[in-house]
């Protein structure tokens, strides 16, 4: 399912199972996508495996990474190479 809003797609990246694709979202290629669900504005780099996971708006995924049964929070930074399994990863703001 995509939104109305335009997002960057490649011809390479595979989804399966029930994907979501928010407004405004970037995927590198050779992204494979299982059970995801991304918010609006969230940046996917080239290779990455997303399983049963869910990434908050303006986050960036770095290249290479897998995330599996995660919840990436809000303009959070997933480096390059990052393996989570079972997570959940925020930035926290203090006052």
């Amino acid at each position: 399912m995509f939104s109305n809003d335009v997002s960057k797609i490649p011809k390479t990246t595979k989804l399966a199972g029930g994907c979501i694709v928010g407004e405004r979202c970037e995927l590198g290629e050779k992204v494979k996508l299982t059970n995801v669900i991304l918010l609006n504005d969230v940046k996917v780099e080239d290779n990455v495996v997303l399983e049963n996971t869910v990434i908050s708006s303006f986050a960036q995924i770095g290249a290479q990474s897998i995330l599996k049964d995660c919840l990436v929070g809000p303009k959070y930074q997933v480096n390059s190479g990052g393996k989570y399994i079972m997570c959940f990863v925020f930035v926290f703001f203090s006052a």
